[in-house]
């Protein structure tokens, strides 16, 4: 018919599992129109940027969250609308090019800072017409917090606001020295663009 609905859906899923659902309208056009949500756990990092962006290694970590695509068009990926969020756990993720970029102006503070791995991290994001938007991306390392607020879309265009803070996550005195250290926070405010 012109329908088909998955539902109920469990899976391994890179490495972890995955559930979900999805709907597919099949149009009279020859047009297509889905919607699904999809959430993974203890997904692997390193496995699904394989597939999704094969030049990219040395990547570690978990994934879990949930993607729930709420309209879309097989034709066009500019049709995305939606929302979710995502944890990681336990990553290596310099290799990513967002956040790689500040792996050398933190090893130049303190060498191995820029290499450190991230305990956890979390965001929750909406996407818009492809374009997903998050105010609430937050990693943290024993060493470091990175705090990022911006959007990116499927080709890769990134506009967003960085700030690193040194040593705040530290057990007992975190607090304390990252307030001392709140100039050098300030220093470390960047505007990432481009692809």
């Amino acid at each position: 018919g012109d329908m088909l609905m998955l539902t109920n859906m469990q899976m391994d899923f890179y490495g972890g599992t995955a559930a979900g659902f999805a709907d597919f309208k099949f149009l009279p056009d020859g047009r297509t129109d889905y919607r699904f949500d999809l959430s993974p756990t203890n997904t692997s990092l390193r496995l699904i940027m394989a597939d999704l962006f094969p030049h990219t290694k040395n990547l570690e970590g978990s994934i879990s969250g949930q993607l729930v695509v709420t309209q879309a068009n097989a034709d066009d990926l500019l049709s995305w609308q939606g929302y979710g969020h995502a944890e990681l756990r336990d990553g290596l993720i310099w290799a990513i090019p967002i956040f790689g970029v500040f792996s050398k102006p933190l090893d130049a503070i303190v060498p191995g800072l820029g290499a450190s791995r991230v305990s956890d991290g979390t965001a929750t994001y909406v996407i818009t017409n492809g374009v997903i938007f998050s105010d609430d991306l937050v990693m943290r390392a024993p060493t470091m917090r990175l705090k990022y607020q911006g959007t990116t879309d499927f080709e890769g265009r990134v506009v967003a606001r960085v700030e690193a803070e040194l040593l705040r996550d530290a057990w007992l005195v975190g607090r304390l020295v990252s307030l001392a250290l709140w100039p050098v926070t300030k220093m470390m405010v960047y505007k990432v663009s481009g692809t």
